[in-house]
């Protein structure tokens, strides 16, 4: 399951987005900022790695240097919000690629595909507006993976669901959603081969025996 969402610039927010940077330890930061550079949390944040672990303290330089100092654009990837990702279940940073800015908005879609999520608990005929998918997506992965904070950025994104014309089925009604899947039209938009379209799964993912390609971990 890879995940979209929809930024807001509200002041310095998108500026304030860390990039993943190497502290040293090899391992990444990932907290979107205040405008003085500060922890929002306060204290220290842990970040962990599939075969490394380390701390980075909330004072210390290296958090101010990964800050971004420009506006966002196309393709930059981006730390935002947590999620389990190890092969145990170790909560990661999410990373982000950006598919699209537009002025102080920016479309992010994940790095990787984060948890395998059925699109509706029942097999019967069922649009996004319905289906179980979207109930997670917007209620149990989005509190569980951003703070208060980082939920303030979010742009609920109104979604037009066309109909599949080449499949004859229905997109269902309008939504609004913080997060959700890419379209067919979006997705043939932002990727234009189907190399571009692959995704690897987490390892955490992974443990729950995902339908992959050729190569492991290609979802």
């Amino acid at each position: 399951m890879l995940c979209i969402l929809m930024l807001a610039g509200g002041g310095s927010a998108l500026k304030n987005l860390k990039k993943p940077v190497d502290n040293g330890t090899g391992v990444g930061t990932a907290q979107l900022t205040e405008d003085n550079g500060s922890d929002p949390l306060g204290g220290e944040t842990e970040c962990v790695e599939e075969q490394s672990s380390g701390e980075v303290e909330g004072n210390d330089a290296h958090r101010n240097e990964a800050i971004a100092k420009d506006v966002l654009k196309k393709g930059d990837v981006v730390s935002f919000g947590q999620y389990p990702q190890g092969e145990n279940g170790e909560v990661m940073p999410i990373e982000w690629e950006v598919l699209n800015v537009d002025g102080e908005e920016a479309l992010l879609l994940s790095k990787v595909a984060l948890d395998v999520i059925p699109y509706n608990e029942k097999w019967e005929d069922i649009t996004w507006k319905e289906c179980s998918l979207r109930k997670w997506l917007n209620e149990t992965f989005y509190e569980e993976a951003f703070t208060d904070l980082e939920k303030s950025t979010v742009i609920k994104t109104k979604l037009e669901n066309a109909d599949n014309e080449e499949y004859g089925t229905k997109g269902g009604k309008t939504t609004k959603d913080n997060v959700f899947c890419l379209s067919l039209n979006e997705v043939n938009q932002y990727f234009k081969t189907d190399k571009e379209r692959q995704r690897t799964a987490s390892a955490y993912a992974m443990t729950k025996d995902p339908f992959t390609g050729d190569k492991y971990g290609a979802a």
